[in-house]
């Protein structure tokens, strides 16, 4: 999320392939903070760099779900939960593959 240029908007889509993009460049620092029990620090960064975007209107959100309580803690942490097995399966798939699979998941298509 953070290789997204200050000015650009992004879809639900986009912002999951671009996660899947830098979880997969930063595998070995996500893994260290999962083994030493520290899977929250992802959660909370997840949490808070979609809150940014969410206010500063870069986030193409077309469900009312994504502002509703709750729904972050939720995305967070089914996102955060589907990279790490990921990673710890040695990353078999595509970031665009991941985030093709986060979609139907969550958006249950």
């Amino acid at each position: 999320m953070r290789a997204l240029p200050n000015f650009q908007q992004v879809d639900l889509t986009g912002l999951m392939t671009r996660y899947f993009e830098l979880a997969q460049r930063e595998a070995d620092n996500q893994l260290l903070l999962v083994k030493n029990g520290k899977i929250r620090v992802l959660m909370a960064t997840f949490q808070q760099v979609y809150r940014r975007l969410l206010a500063e209107s870069r986030i193409l959100a077309k469900a009312p779900l994504t502002v509703e309580d709750y729904y972050i803690e939720f995305f967070a942490r089914a996102v955060i939960n589907l990279s790490v097995t990921w990673l710890e399966r040695g990353m078999p798939e595509s970031p665009r593959l991941m985030e093709q699979k986060a979609s139907r998941f969550l958006l249950r298509t």
